[in-house]
This record gives structure tokens, C-alpha cells and sequence, in this order.
């Protein structure tokens, strides 16, 4: 099902006074320091040329669109297996319907005869592969064990990043096209990658799966981007050079790293990586580039057709909200959208339908721009992630190695919490200042300095929740007698993890969970002594006033055997206590990958109850109203943005989005960060305002509905 311009609900939002003020220009009103061109661009379009493109494809009419799209600046695929000019390099192989045309300088030209500005795509990791290629440079080409090439199609290989084609050949391809062609930015597709190459090259270093291949991988990843930046900057000093990363938790430390050196972040996700994926995947991906890049820009590519991993149609547009709802996660989460679609013939001859969604979405993203210009974001709960961590720790049988993380996700979109990544790397005092409470997802592994900043930040006040083995291992993964942060939580473990282990006889056998009185931890848990288990859990020592206890195996059947053989002990499975004005919980088990897992509601419910009692007072932003809603505030360069995406909608959980249904009369309260009155409160997607009340810090207003993405802009 497609959204019409009119569904968005678009009519009327451009004429918002203020609107189209940009953030560059409000920024200089101010007095603020001039931002670059890239801090504060917010719409991307990318269309991938493919080797045919030269024949049939129109660079005005391409150039036409973006622009008319208000899109600040395009994307341009200029290297990788094909040539789109009449290249000089030597193995640059020219598209074989080129004939002469210099199609990537008509391209530039269109573009910036319409004043968007141009990045080049490098794609290092794909060359062109035939006989004279593959005689001249065999060492190019990463290899199997067996010594043949890996091949993504018959003509096109991949690169090994140890191999001269990155010392040489992409140093002159690159050299060729910057004498050629004035970019505006550049970035790296497909690269960098945790590579497996069995070539003569790669086999001299060492096995590589091994951590000596590892190392000299990053240094030659490390090398060749300063190498490529370097070269980038000295021609366009205003501009940008970047590489991409995949999204989601892998990479290890890799992110991290190279993020240190980046001015600008590429994100190339572009959808949900598997169907049965929640649809805040988009979310997801962009709040762990804000936690790599915090003040600097970090974009979301969304792919506009019909592609998931194993299900690709990606010459056709996906018609579904599917990208659109990506785009929209990307500006709720202080990114920039960034829309790809592949081949300029393709998408802007043969199958167009991808232009009805973009065009309206991006145009209203300008009209409103100055709202999406952001300072700061003001969620209260930071959820502390290590990818690295995860790719090191030995997790439990069938946990997945982000499944804590995606619990807590979960659990936090459905309760309506606003929340933000913060990177293990990146602890310090400065960056918790503005958190009530840090999440820890089974933050296994912790070194002794982020237990320090950790037990710091609960010194001044601020609330942690744990959950399972946190802090059980060092940072090389060596077990630790006890938990890292054990005085904090006042716990002590008295065993390893275990897991349910029903007997073969019952394998519906399960373990639960007694509670023990009335408290914050045990709120909606009405009518019952008893509530589910998770599937692992670490056993803890008895302590006072544990808000739940571990009971022991429960039977599954016969249905004559369903009964509780044994009553309550006294392991807890629930630590909540106070200290000072820090509010401190732990959870024995893996709640969090158990309710993402078997999404069990009694251990969301543990786990909301933990987050509401740990913020208390200081929840900074409340939203209550029916259906299902991920929210998302800032303050803003006009004042401060609450935004609302409307997640009511088929396939939400599992699928591609389809048009959400309008959600009813939403209410909301935002605790300002500083005393400052509010002018009014504009509706962007409905494009009306609407009345407020404000008591110092204080704002409330209702909101009558929420279509598909509202934002309530408060204008100081």
C-alpha cells in the first residue's frame, strides 16, 4: 500500500512561521560558530549507476529530481569494477556503453547546475576481473582457501585490502578523479571489512581468522584511510572523506576506532536486516552512530526498493511505508537521510514509484528544517553498548550476541522511553552528565576503568540496571571472581550461569520466579505470587527484601503434573536497593535476551518497572496514549522537537511496514533542561498549533492524534 503526499499529511506544514529558516542562518543570528556545509545537512539522495546507465540514462532529468526534492546534496558512484568516463588508469575498466561520453563530469555538472552539491561513492572493495586483469594483478583479488578468486559476479571480483590494488591502484584512480572533478564529499562503500583471504599475501601475515591477521589488518585499514582522506582534503579542505559502516552491533572496536578521525558517519544498513526483524531496526542503526559521533553528523542510507537479506528485488521500488518509516526513524534520531536506489535508468524511467514518497517526505523535511537542526538530545536513560565486548564474549548457547541489547530496545519502545547509545569507549563524566540512568545489557565484559566510571556516576547520583553477567569478565574476556560492580549492586555470586535444563521426559518443564511483597520492581503484578523465569541466570546470595526469588523447575505436563514441586528459595533474582540518591537493580537473569527471545510480558514488565522506579522524578519526557509509539526529543536550534513515529501498523514486528493506522489523542510532558518560555507548540505533520501549559521547567500539551510521524515543535 502506497502513501499519497496527502496521507503523510503534509498540506500546510511548510507555512509554519519559522520553517524555513535555515539552522546555518539561525546558527549566525545567534552568534554560534559557523557550522561546515556537512554539519548541518540533513537531506541525501544516492542513485548507484550501473554499467548500462551511459546508454540510456539522463543526467538532467536525475539532477531535475534531487532538486526539486530539496535534497542538499547527491551521491555519485565515481569508482569501483567500473569507469563511467574515459579513464586513463590502466585496469579502470570504461563502461562498455560508454562510447566516449564523459558521464560521470554530466552528471556533476547537472547537479551543480542546481546548486546540490556532489559526494563520490568509492566502492575499493570490487574491481573489474577478466583474463588481462587477472594475469596482470592476481595478487588483487581476495581468495579462497582452494586459491580462487571471490567472485560477486562473473566480471567482478573482491579486493584484498593487503594487496597493491590499495597502495596503488585506488591511490591513482583517486588522484585521476579529483583532478577531474570538483567533489564536495567521498565516501568508501563496502569497505572497511573484517576480511577472510587466503591469497600469497595474506597467507605470508598468517591465519586470518587469527588476532596477528587481525592487527595487521587494522593498521592497513588505518594507513589506507588516512592515506585516501589525506589525499581528499588537500584538494577540497571544506569537505568531508569518510568510509561506511554496516550497521548493527558487528565490527567489534573497528567503529570505534575509525569513527575518532571522522567528520562525517555513513551508516549503509539501508533496511531491516532480517524479515522477522522489529521495525525500529532503523532506529537502532542510527542511535549507534550518535553514539560513535555524538556532536558530528551521521547519516542513514535507506535503500528505496524492495530489498531484505535473501529476498532481493532491487531493480523495482518497495512500495510499502517500509523506507519511508526509515527515513523518519533517521530524523527522530538526529540523523540525515540519506535515500538510495539503484540505477539512473531503472529508477527514473522504468519504475518511478519510489520518487512518490521521497520527494513529499524530503520536501517537508526541508520546510521544516530548522526543527531537525539539533543541540542536544534530551533522553534520561543512556543504554551502554560494546560491540566489542559483544564480539569477544562467549555467550550462552542460542543467545545471540546483541539479543540483551535488542531486549532492552524492545522494552523501551513499547514503554515509550527516550533513550540514546552510549559507546563502553566513551564514560566519562562529561558524556553521563545529562543520563538519571545507565542501562546495562549484559555488559559482560567491563575493564576495571569503566567499572570506575561506572561506580562514579552512580557516586554523584546517577541510577544503574543491570542484567546478567555484567562485569563478570575483564576486557580480554578472563573470568573475575565476582562482579565488577558487586559493592554498587550489593550482590556476590555464588555459581556460574546455569540455564533451565528440563528433563527429557518433560521438556516443557520451565523455572519462575516468586515475588515477594509490594514494591515499585513488583507494580501490575496483581493476582499472582509467581511470574516467569528467564532461560539463564547467575545464582546470587540471599539478601534482604529481593523484590523476586528463584523457584526451582515447575513440570510442563502431563497437564496432572503441572504444579510447583518445591516453594520459593531464597536466590534472589532481583536486587533493587538505594544508596543516596542512586537507584541500583540487578537482575540475576537475562531478562532482556529472554524477552526479546520469547517476548514473555512478565519480563518486560520487570524490566519497565526497574527503568520507571530508577528515573522517578527525572523521566524528562512522558508520552501516554494508546498504540504502539517510539518517541524521540531534543532541543533544537528553534527551541525543542518531540518527536512521535507511529510504529500501529501491520507488519511492524516482522515484515515490510505497511501505512500505520492514526493513533488517538496523545498526552505529553517534557521537563525542560533550563527555565526558558515557550512561544507555541506546532504540530509539523499535522501543520496546526496546538495549546500548552507550561509551569517553569515544565510543558504539557495534547497532541489529538499522530498519523504516520508527527513532531510537536516547541518554539521559544
Amino acid at each position: 500500500m502506497s502513501l499519497t503526499r496527502r496521507e503523510f499529511g503534509l498540506a500546510g506544514s511548510a507555512g509554519l512561521l519559522g520553517a524555513m529558516v535555515p539552522g546555518a542562518a539561525m546558527s549566525a543570528v545567534r552568534g554560534e560558530k559557523k557550522a561546515k556545509w556537512y554539519e548541518t545537512i540533513k537531506r541525501i539522495g544516492q542513485t548507484n549507476l550501473n554499467e548500462r546507465d551511459p546508454e540510456l540514462g539522463e543526467p538532467a532529468k536525475w539532477a531535475e529530481f534531487w532538486a526539486s526534492a530539496k535534497a542538499q546534496a547527491v551521491v555519485l558512484s565515481i569508482s569501483g569494477p567500473i569507469a563511467f568516463y574515459p579513464s586513463k588508469v590502466e585496469f579502470f575498466h570504461h563502461s562498455r556503453w560508454l562510447g566516449g561520453r564523459d558521464f560521470t563530469g554530466e552528471c556533476i555538472d547537472a547537479a551543480r547546475a542546481r546548486g546540490l552539491r556532489v559526494i563520490g561513492r568509492m566502492s575499493p572493495d570490487h574491481q573489474w576481473y577478466d583474463e588481462a586483469t587477472a594475469a596482470a594483478h592476481p595478487s588483487w583479488f581476495r581468495r579462497l582457501p582452494d586459491g580462487k578468486p571471490v567472485l560477486f559476479d562473473p566480471n567482478v571480483a573482491i579486493t584484498c585490502q593487503m594487496s597493491d590494488y590499495f597502495s596503488e591502484q585506488l591511490p591513482a584512480m583517486l588522484r585521476e578523479i579529483l583532478d577531474r572533478y570538483p567533489l564536495d564529499g567521498m565516501f568508501t562503500n563496502g569497505w572497511p571489512t573484517a576480511q577472510i583471504c587466503y591469497c600469497d599475501t595474506c597467507r605470508k601475515i598468517g591465519d586470518p581468522k587469527s588476532a596477528a591477521y587481525k592487527a595487521a589488518l587494522d593498521k592497513r585499514t588505518d594507513e589506507t584511510l588516512a592515506l585516501f582522506r589525506k589525499m581528499f582534503l588537500n584538494k577540497n579542505a571544506a569537505g568531508f572523506f569518510t568510509n561506511s559502516f554496516f550497521g548493527g552491533f558487528g565490527g567489534g572496536d573497528v567503529p570505534w576506532r575509525i569513527s575518532r578521525s571522522s567528520s562525517f558517519s555513513a551508516c549503509d544498513a539501508q533496511s531491516r536486516p532480517k524479515l522477522e526483524d522489529p521495525v525500529w531496526d532503523g532506529s537502532i542503526d542510527a542511535k549507534i552512530a550518535q553514539s560513535l559521533m555524538r556532536d558530528r553528523p551521521y547519516a542513514l542510507v535507506t535503500s528505496g526498493y524492495g530489498s531484505v537479506p535473501g529476498n532481493d528485488w532491487r531493480h523495482i521500488s518497495n512500495t510499502t511505508a517500509e523506507s519511508l518509516s526509515r527515513m523518519a526513524q533517521t530524523a527522530a534520531s538526529g540523523g540525515v537521510v540519506w535515500h538510495h536506489m539503484l540505477g539512473m535508468t531503472q529508477s527514473f524511467s522504468q519504475d518511478q514509484r519510489w520518487q512518490e514518497l521521497v520527494k513529499p517526505f524530503f520536501n517537508w523535511l526541508a520546510a521544516n528544517d530548522i526543527h531537525f537542526q539539533n543541540k542536544r538530545p534530551l533522553g534520561k536513560v543512556g543504554v551502554v553498548i560494546s560491540p566489542g565486548s559483544m564480539e569477544q564474549y562467549k555467550a550462552p548457547a542460542g543467545n545471540e550476541r546483541a539479543i540483551a541489547v535488542e531486549g532492552i530496545c524492545k522494552m523501551l519502545v513499547e514503554n515509550r522511553t527516550a533513550y540514546d547509545f552510549v559507546h563502553a569507549n566513551d564514560l566519562g563524566a562529561d558524556r553521563l552528565a545529562q543520563y538519571a540512568v545507565l542501562i546495562l545489557p549484559n555488559l559482560a565484559l567491563m575493564s576495571d576503568a569503566q567499572a570506575l566510571s561506572l561506580r562514579q556516576f552512580a557516586q554523584r547520583g546517577g541510577s544503574l540496571i543491570s542484567t546478567f553477567e555484567t562485569g563478570l569478565y575483564d576486557e580480554t574476556g578472563k573470568p573475575r571472581p565476582d562482579f565488577a560492580l558487586a559493592d554498587i549492586f550489593g550482590i556476590r555470586k555464588t555459581g556460574e550461569r546455569q540455564k533451565w535444563n528440563p528433563p527429557a521426559f518433560t521438556p516443557q518443564s520451565m523455572h519462575y520466579q516468586a515475588l515477594k511483597g509490594t514494591s515499585p520492581l513488583t507494580d501490575g503484578f496483581g493476582n499472582t505470587t509467581w511470574i516467569a523465569g528467564p532461560l539463564w541466570r547467575v545464582p546470587l546470595a540471599p539478601v534482604a527484601d529481593a523484590p523476586a526469588t528463584y523457584m526451582p523447575l515447575a513440570p510442563g505436563g502431563p497437564p496432572e503434573m503441572v504444579f510447583a514441586n518445591g516453594g520459593p528459595t531464597n536466590e534472589p533474582t532481583v536486587v533493587a536497593r538505594q544508596v543516596g540518591r542512586s537507584r541500583l537493580v540487578y537482575f540475576a537473569g537475562d531478562h532482556d535476551a529472554s524477552y526479546e527471545r520469547a517476548d514473555m510480558p512478565d519480563l518486560g514488565r520487570q524490566l519497565a518497572n526497574a527503568v520507571r522506579w530508577t528515573l522517578g522524578d527525572d523521566a524528562g519526557l512522558t508520552v501516554t496514549g494508546e498504540g504502539l509509539m517510539e518517541v524521540n526529543a531534543w532541543e533544537t536550534q528553534a527551541g525543542f522537537a518531540v518527536h512521535l513515529l507511529n510504529y500501529n501498523a501491520p507488519n511492524a514486528l516482522g515484515g515490510r511496514l505497511r501505512k500505520p493506522i492514526p493513533l488517538g489523542a496523545q498526552s505529553v510532558t517534557l521537563t525542560l533542561p533550563s527555565k526558558v518560555k515557550m512561544q507555541r507548540v506546532d504540530l509539523l505533520e499535522a501543520g496546526k498549533s496546538v495549546a500548552f501549559a507550561q509551569d517553569g521547567r515544565t510543558v504539557r500539551f495534547t497532541l489529538p492524534s499522530v498519523g504516520f510521524y508527527e513532531i510537536a515543535a516547541l518554539v521559544v
